[in-house]
């Protein structure tokens, strides 16, 4: 059901099939657990390493099971004690409709080819989505929220005419990627032909200054059978 989404504010964060070369010695590599990538903002994939060669220039590669063959996302030179910290761009999903994934990262030291570090972590596009996407306002879907900050709960704030008809409760966002899902009626409320509005946030109830905020409009139109 939701439409034209408009993001007030993004939120902040089997590999044996991969191509990748198994890890040597005693480096590192970390990436943030789950990244929250948002449509209109910038984003960014923290990753921090150690164990390299001070000085060299450290490659960044992910792969997926979709696409297990790596591509090249960035590098990062090692510092005196061989550590190195970078903030690329996060991949693309491998479909356009997928929501989260999980992707596997290397850092390959580029004076010694045989110093290698693996990780992995998963990606998620900031949102709401209900499934179905469409039909009568009293259709039972699931309404699910991908993004927010773990550990709080997430509200859904429908209104029309500029007024709040009603304030749910989704759940609490679970950690890493702050992923909740309901199951209730398409428009969980007494429903009105014409233009609605529905935030996303994690206020118990609507306020415009509230951040982080995602907003959505729908139309419900009147039918004549």
């Amino acid at each position: 059901m939701p439409s034209s989404p408009r993001i007030l504010v993004a939120v902040a964060s089997a590999a044996a099939t991969l191509a990748f070369a198994a890890p040597a010695g005693a480096a590192t590599v970390v990436a943030s657990p789950c990244i929250g990538v948002a449509a209109g903002t910038t984003n960014t994939l923290p990753i921090a390493g150690g164990g390299f060669t001070p000085g060299a220039t450290v490659t960044l590669r992910y792969a997926s099971s979709i696409a297990p063959t790596p591509s090249f996302l960035g590098t990062a030179i090692a510092d005196a004690a061989g550590n190195f910290a970078a903030a690329p761009t996060p991949p693309l999903f491998n479909k356009f409709d997928t929501q989260d994934q999980t992707f596997f990262l290397s850092a390959t030291d580029g004076v010694n080819a045989g110093i290698v570090a693996v990780t992995k972590f998963r990606q998620v596009r900031v949102g709401y989505l209900t499934t179905p996407p469409t039909g009568k306002p009293t259709r039972t879907a699931r309404h699910t929220v991908r993004g927010f900050p773990p550990g709080k709960n997430v509200y859904l704030h429908f209104r029309f005419g500029g007024q709040t008809k009603r304030n749910v409760l989704v759940g609490k966002a679970t950690s890493p990627c702050g992923i909740v899902s309901k199951r209730m009626r398409l428009l969980p409320t007494r429903s009105r032909p014409g233009r609605w509005t529905v935030y996303v946030d994690q206020s118990k109830t609507y306020k415009r200054a509230t951040r982080p905020q995602l907003k959505y409009t729908f139309t419900i139109t009147r039918t004549f059978s």
